[in-house]
């Protein structure tokens, strides 16, 4: 089997992960006690270093596949780091923001950089349609 297969349920799994998340976050809890903004603060944490790691691993799967995958599945890996790096700014920035209560404004854009990073699983998921053996 190819390592194509591995990146693409990588891709996959890492935005169900982040849907998983979304939705806990937002249908099985959210009250404004002290204990949910410790644990939304904590989810930003844990989507910040972990979208890190995966631009990590996208630099480290870039380096490995150089010459060997399309334009196609280079542009996707450039989106993917794109939307990872905003995403990972916006979402944990905006829960930084509102939970510290030093920019309470920006909490709006959590949303928009939560969307971004899914959209960066996918990308990464659709780059491994354009690598080559």
């Amino acid at each position: 089997m190819s390592y194509r297969i591995w990146l693409f349920f990588a891709g996959v799994l890492g935005v169900l992960a982040l849907a998983a998340g979304s939705y806990g976050a937002h249908a099985l809890g959210g009250s404004n006690t002290y204990s949910a903004a410790i644990k939304a603060f904590e989810a930003g944490v844990l989507y910040h270093a972990l979208h890190a790691l995966a631009l990590l691993g996208l630099a480290g799967l870039m380096a490995a596949t150089e010459g060997r995958r399309s334009s196609f599945a280079s542009a996707a890996m450039h989106g993917a780091g794109v939307a990872f790096t905003l995403g990972a700014v916006l979402f944990a920035g905006g829960i930084y923001g509102r939970v510290t209560g030093l920019a309470p404004d920006f909490a709006g854009v959590a949303p928009v950089g939560g969307v971004m990073l899914m959209a960066g699983w996918l990308a990464l998921a659709a780059s491994a349609l354009g690598l080559r053996r």
